[in-house]
């Protein structure tokens, strides 16, 4: 059977984005799919023209034995499209839709089925509009792979001497490998110009996040799987001993104090300067692999 998906806009991000990739993934494996858009965000257009065919509407003329409309906005070319069932999506409450963006539903001609999401969105639909609207629960993608993730967190002034040259290599080295990471940066800096930079530099890993100066912060590094300082310079580093007493080994560059704090390969990692001079994803990637690994947890003493 021969199915036509058409959406008046794929956007880049959304819930009804997401219906249309899964319904393109999971049924192309039975039916013979065709998604049609009047346009699209190009890396969302490109993802689902992996799938199966795509295409912009130009007044191009379609027939299909089953049109779907997953948007109820926007245009629905039915003069352009031949088929013999045309069903409506109905993807969200439109009571609450016409709240806030004063939206009403308009039928299409040809349109003799709804199909909603839950029951809330269906029984809503057809107090509200008097048509009938089956529900028909959204298909997940099957295909997921879940990754661990590496929860990383700094707290330390943004300054030159706190190694953020290494942070911003260090991060992006990460974001190259395709692991799966969160690192949240506490602190702020006397030199608004420079942490500025630094967060310039690191703009496209979104997994990077400055949550700026914060106080009792114990508990978040907790949470983390290692506490990252990458300065040049430490005295007795309060970040080390607040990490360690917490149970949270700490990942620290080679300078002297940290052999004084931290058991190499027990309690954390201490990484050579050079690492950060060669620039060489390998060298990055064997650190990678080791932190991947993880050391046993505990109040460290």
């Amino acid at each position: 059977m021969r199915i036509l998906l058409y959406q008046a806009r794929q956007n880049k991000t959304g819930g009804v984005e997401t219906f249309n990739y899964n319904f393109c993934k999971r049924l192309r494996k039975y039916y013979d799919i065709t998604f049609l858009c009047d346009s699209a965000d190009p890396e969302q257009f490109d993802k689902i023209s992996e799938l199966v065919p795509a295409y912009i509407f130009d007044d191009q003329y379609f027939e299909t034995d089953l049109c779907v409309y997953s948007s109820a906005w926007g245009i629905r070319p039915e003069d352009h499209i031949k088929a013999k069932r045309y069903i409506q999506m109905v993807h969200a409450d439109f009571r609450g839709i016409e709240e806030h963006w004063n939206f009403e539903y308009k039928k299409t001609p040809k349109t003799k089925e709804h199909i909603g999401g839950g029951e809330n969105i269906a029984k809503t639909f057809m107090d509200k509009y008097g048509y009938e609207c089956k529900v028909v629960h959204y298909l997940l993608d099957d295909e997921v792979k879940i990754k661990p993730v590496l929860k990383l967190i700094t707290t330390s002034r943004i300054a030159k001497e706190k190694g953020f040259k290494r942070v911003v290599k260090f991060a992006k080295a990460l974001k190259a490998s395709g692991r799966k990471f969160n690192w949240d940066i506490w602190g702020d800096g006397y030199d608004e110009g420079y942490v500025a930079r630094v967060e310039k530099a690191l703009r496209n890993v979104p997994e990077v996040s400055f949550r700026g100066r914060g106080d009792d912060l114990y508990s978040y590094v907790a949470q983390a799987d290692y506490s990252v300082q990458l300065s040049d310079t430490e005295g007795w580093a309060f970040s080390i001993m607040e990490s360690l007493s917490v149970g949270t080994p700490v990942i620290a560059t080679a300078f002297p104090n940290a052999y004084e704090q931290i058991k190499d390969g027990k309690t954390g990692h201490i990484l050579p300067f050079e690492l950060f001079e060669t620039n060489l994803q390998e060298d990055y990637e064997k650190i990678f692999k080791l932190l991947s690994k993880g050391l046993p947890r505990g109040k460290y003493d």
